[in-house]
């Protein structure tokens, strides 16, 4: 109830991005190939390397891999750099998935290709991960983003009936997909590419 009492002074309202606005787990879209593998063979190794992990990408992508009813091969010696990427043995090969950044830091030589399908996916909003075998990137995995339901509808009436004046996004992610959602949702600013622990500072 105090919290509807006070929504008459408030003028700015400032929205984390992930989680807030659109659903934690995004959902697999496009799967990028590269040679000879298939998109189902891609998306085996990546769902293989993230089987034991928690985090929102990881479970789009074992959902989409049990949607189309795929097994996945044991997984050997995983090691998982925060915020990178994943190694892991499969089948007798190393299969790292993750960032072009984490790919190049490890080795692995990314095709210029990859980098304009990671820029237009970044211009569509769609994070991108990598998946490697051996030293070769196999392809990369576009994940989208989906809205909240009803977040227009509940934006849009904080700015028309409470007198909301401004509105604004603060988002970890890339500057593309933050600048595109602001627009799609009718949201004044943006900050993109921002850390978690420099948020506050910009509230």
């Amino acid at each position: 109830g105090h919290t509807f009492e006070v929504l008459k002074n408030v003028d700015t309202l400032v929205l984390d991005k992930t989680g807030t606005l659109t659903e934690e787990q995004p959902t697999v879209g496009t799967i990028h190939v590269l040679g000879e593998t298939s998109e189902q063979g891609v998306l085996r190794l990546a769902a293989a390397a993230e089987t034991k992990q928690r985090h929102p990408i990881a479970r789009a992508i074992l959902a989409k891999a049990a949607e189309l009813g795929l097994e996945l091969p044991d997984i050997e010696d995983a090691a998982y750099k925060v915020g990178y990427g994943l190694t892991v043995g499969v089948e007798g090969k190393l299969v790292r998935v993750g960032s072009l950044r984490f790919m190049r830091e490890e080795g692995v030589v990314v095709p210029p290709s990859l980098y304009a399908t990671q820029e237009r996916c970044h211009e569509r909003g769609s994070p991108m991960v990598a998946v490697a075998s051996g030293d070769t990137v196999v392809g990369a995995i576009e994940l989208m983003a989906t809205v909240r339901a009803g977040t227009r509808a509940i934006i849009r009436e904080l700015v028309e009936q409470c007198g909301v004046q401004a509105t604004y996004i603060i988002s970890g992610d890339h500057e593309a997909p933050t600048r595109r959602l602001a627009k799609e949702l009718g949201i004044d600013g943006y900050f993109a590419e921002v850390l978690p622990e420099a948020k506050g500072g910009l509230v």
